[in-house]
């Protein structure tokens, strides 16, 4: 089924538009809200958001007031249109769960589409928006067959924005509405990633990360806890100066930690990371109580021994080498007759 087109507002003068003008466009506006009622048919969550079109003005006669219910009529257009491309998206959604079930063996790059979870729906946190982008590059990868142009990028990132940043996404659906006048970053994917960053991304992330970097980050559990939030700081700091950062990551290790390297230290990163990891793994190991044996109640084990027990007059006749070397390990005062 061929896309719907929304109707344009093309009046010979936007500031004074004529009767004529405006009540074309008004039935224009109402016959796109039929069609995408149909449209909306198989999505009842959807379809209940659609409410009808404004009702058209009994006088034309006020301008402020022609200006107005042309602003309402534009308003309501750009909400139709939402509903409309929200449909869209889950058809398509549910095209691509079919293809992938349904293919077998996992498809090349030349065409088909993987099997792969959609990306998070961007709720206008600053903390998540460089996440967000990458998770949509990622899947237009690994979808490229169904991403051709920017455009369709681009609208289709912007449908999975919400909550905070569903205002935002109406507003850019509406200005890229009209081809001719869309600014540059409704136009171009590269664009529209980096005014998407400066509207959402918290632009002072990578100095607030090189401050913490220069501070110090110090280990303060595990070696293997402390390498995950060095790492991620790294990140986020774009250093890539190997020498600097491995000096860096050594500096922030425990003292313990420090000293089991000593005459161990390499030079690679990775190497050190592991030797660390391994180092400290291990000292816990040993101070861990839990990881011996306990010790046993009783030194020695005794036998019961087939031979009679020597009476006490023959008990002190015996005078064997064996029996003074028991007596002198143990730490027993000899007799006079020993």
């Amino acid at each position: 089924m061929a896309p719907f087109v929304a109707p344009r507002w093309t009046p010979k003068d936007k500031a004074s538009p004529l009767k004529d003008e405006i009540s074309a466009f008004h039935a224009q506006v109402t016959r796109f809200r039929d069609h995408v009622e149909g449209a909306l048919q198989d999505f009842p969550d959807l379809a209940d958001k659609l409410e009808e079109t404004p009702a058209l003005l009994d006088s034309f006669n006020d301008k402020p007031q022609n200006l107005a219910h042309v602003t309402n009529l534009l308003s309501f257009l750009a909400d139709v249109r939402v509903l409309y491309e929200d449909a869209q998206r889950k058809r398509s959604e549910a095209t691509l769960s079919t293809r992938s079930t349904s293919s077998g063996p996992a498809p090349t790059e030349r065409g088909g589409a993987l099997k792969v979870a959609l990306p998070s729906h961007f709720d206008g946190s600053s903390s998540k928006a460089r996440v967000f982008l990458a998770k949509c590059n990622n899947f237009m990868a690994l979808n490229k067959s169904h991403f051709g142009s920017d455009k369709i990028r681009i609208q289709w990132a912007l449908q999975l924005c919400t909550d905070k940043a569903a205002n935002w996404k109406r507003v850019q659906l509406e200005l890229a509405y009209d081809l001719d006048t869309a600014p540059d970053h409704l136009v171009s994917w590269k664009l529209f990633q980096r005014n998407f960053l400066n509207k959402w991304a918290d632009l002072n992330a990578k100095q607030k990360a090189r401050n913490r970097f220069h501070a110090g980050l110090k280990q303060t559990r595990s070696v293997r806890r402390y390498v995950e939030a060095f790492e991620e700081l790294i990140l986020e700091t774009e250093f890539h100066d190997e020498e600097m950062i491995t000096s860096a990551f050594y500096m922030g290790l425990k003292y313990e930690v420090k000293r089991d390297l000593v005459g161990w230290k390499p030079e690679l990163l990775e190497d050190l990371k592991a030797l660390a990891i391994t180092l400290d793994e291990e000292r816990m190991a040993a101070q861990d109580p839990d990881r011996h044996d306990p010790k046993p109640k009783s030194a020695t084990r005794t036998f019961k021994s087939s031979t009679p027990t020597p009476r006490p007059d023959s008990a002190s006749r015996q005078s064997t080498p064996e029996i003074k070397a028991e007596s002198a390990r143990i730490g027993t005062r000899l007799s006079e007759s020993d």
